[in-house]
């Protein structure tokens, strides 16, 4: 017969105090019983601590050109406005409006961020400029790029397409 470590000091402790094994478990299950009451009697657990507030929303941009560093009208492909967002999540949308040179607005896209407010978040816009009306029509000058953020514009970059 095997008999793991607790039983064989049981069986150590019966024999010298002299009681009956019946008694022994009596009292060993009375003692496991106050054991288990005492760590019930500390009373409920804290409530869990509400989560952290997300951050406060916060733009960075950037402009590519493609292909890198041209501004010239006649070798752009396309322009990417790039935005990296901390503080959104999926409640919030994301609006970009391409507004060219004298104000017009040329072209409008909205995406919508993800629900991790604690990470930053990438969002790419790339505008088409060869063989597009940019092109055809020689919409050269200041362009420039607002982000809204749920109707707040949060950023203005702005690029140059030089003739």
């Amino acid at each position: 017969m095997r008999y793991t470590a607790a039983w064989k000091a049981a069986l150590f402790f019966q024999a010298r105090l002299q009681i009956s094994k019946l008694r022994l478990l009596v009292l060993l299950g009375a003692a496991a019983a106050i054991s288990i009451v005492g760590c019930q009697s500390q009373g409920p657990l804290p409530p869990d601590s509400p989560p952290a507030p997300p951050p406060p929303l916060s733009v960075t941009f950037a402009i590519r050109y493609e292909p890198a560093g041209e501004t010239r009208l006649d070798n752009i492909r396309y322009v990417n406005a790039v935005f990296t967002i901390v503080g959104g999540t999926s409640a919030n949308n994301a609006t970009v409006e391409f507004i060219g040179p004298g104000g017009s607005p040329y072209e409008s896209r909205t995406a919508l961020l993800r629900d991790t407010p604690f990470e930053e978040q990438q969002l790419e816009f790339p505008l088409s400029v060869a063989g597009t009306l940019i092109d055809t029509a020689q919409l050269t000058g200041m362009w420039k790029v607002p982000l809204f953020i749920d109707g707040q514009m949060l950023a203005e970059p702005v690029f140059q397409l030089n003739p």
